[in-house]
């Protein structure tokens, strides 16, 4: 049987609207309900929740149409960008309020993409959240229509039955709750000083639509490469700095990692935590296997890189080019990195 959403130890906190601006940011407004229409809403909602979802393959460049992300030791955008949605959700108290349904669409269009359910856990030791990721459709528009949906409840005095009123609505929508328009799930649980996070993406294609994925990827992988250039981002045990070398400029770099989804999806999901593979690495095993590339490069015909395409360590610091890219993406991955730590070379970058 599949999950339900109204567990006794969760409780709808809100139902907010949103979209990805022009400037790539999140445009939110928090839809106004009362405790009693939240509790409604959540006794509606039908949530889907599959028992077999497959696990992402971060190496494969097309993500299947439904997947699971459960391995917090690795990266990923999408685990990134709901994670900053239920921040921005539960700790923002400035959330803007749509006072009226007919604000989410104009002329028939509708002005907002998705809609997310967030629950928070009534348990007082440990905080865990959810985020629900429905679809918003034009269908769900009413307009100058009666609503079979909002029925008033009143007593017919003459025969002293109960009865219901049909009320007429000029401007409205139907929120969605079906199962057929859930789109992702987000768990959030605490678990001492660490936070489990859980991601369930039902329609990979739709999820990709309404977070605006490249352009989604492309701010986190500026914001990646500005971090390895500022120092605020280092790399391995000993905190190495990433430099651009002397002939090479922030845009070259950012052009670079977009011509490739691979390399995008890579650097855009990279956090630098402690359990990512490169950050347990000491600085004298990661110029070792450089070295050990340019060996491979002279005795293996089929090696698919150059020289140049293998970032070099100056001073301390890994020096990042055009070329080296490629390559440097591929300390960020951990199955990647591993497998070069023990001299299996597979770089998929190339192939």
């Amino acid at each position: 049987m599949p999950n339900t959403i109204a567990e006794s130890k969760f409780s709808l906190i809100s139902a907010n609207v949103f979209k990805i601006s022009d400037t790539h940011d999140f445009e939110i407004k928090r839809i106004n309900l009362s405790d009693e229409e939240l509790k409604e809403l959540d006794q509606a909602i039908v949530p889907y929740i599959p028992q077999r979802i497959v696990e992402i393959d971060n190496e494969s460049l097309n993500n299947p149409k439904a997947y699971k992300i459960s391995n917090n030791d690795d990266d990923y955008y999408q685990r990134n960008v709901l994670d900053e949605l239920l921040e921005y959700i539960k700790t923002n108290n400035y959330v803007p309020t749509l006072q009226s349904f007919s604000e989410l669409f104009a002329e028939k269009k509708l002005l907002y993409s998705a809609i997310v359910y967030y629950y928070r856990s009534d348990a007082t030791n440990n905080s865990h959240d959810r985020i629900y990721v429905y679809e918003l459709k034009r269908s769900g528009i009413l307009s100058n229509r009666v609503s079979l949906l909002r029925k008033k409840k009143k007593i017919d005095h003459v025969q002293g039955n109960e009865i219901m009123e049909l009320v007429s609505i000029d401007d409205g929508f139907n929120l969605p709750i079906s199962k057929t328009d859930s789109i992702a799930y987000y768990s959030k649980k605490q678990n001492d000083d660490n936070y489990i996070k859980t991601v369930n993406v039902f329609h990979a294609g739709k999820f990709d639509e309404i977070f605006d994925t490249f352009e989604t990827q492309v701010k986190y992988s500026e914001n990646v490469l500005d971090n390895f250039i500022s120092g605020t981002l280092k790399l391995t045990t000993g905190n190495m700095h990433v430099r651009m070398s002397d002939h090479t400029n922030r845009e070259n770099l950012l052009e670079t990692i977009k011509s490739d989804p691979r390399i995008l999806k890579s650097f855009s999901g990279f956090k630098g935590t402690s359990r990512s593979s490169i950050q347990k690495t000491t600085p004298e095993k990661l110029t070792e296997m450089f070295d050990y590339l340019r060996i491979r490069i002279n005795a293996d015909a089929d090696i698919g890189f150059e020289e140049d395409d293998i970032p070099v360590v100056q001073n301390g610091e890994i020096c990042l080019t055009v070329r080296s890219v490629k390559i440097f993406t591929a300390l960020l991955e951990n199955k990647i990195i591993e497998r070069l730590l023990d001299k299996h070379i597979s770089i998929p970058y190339f192939e």
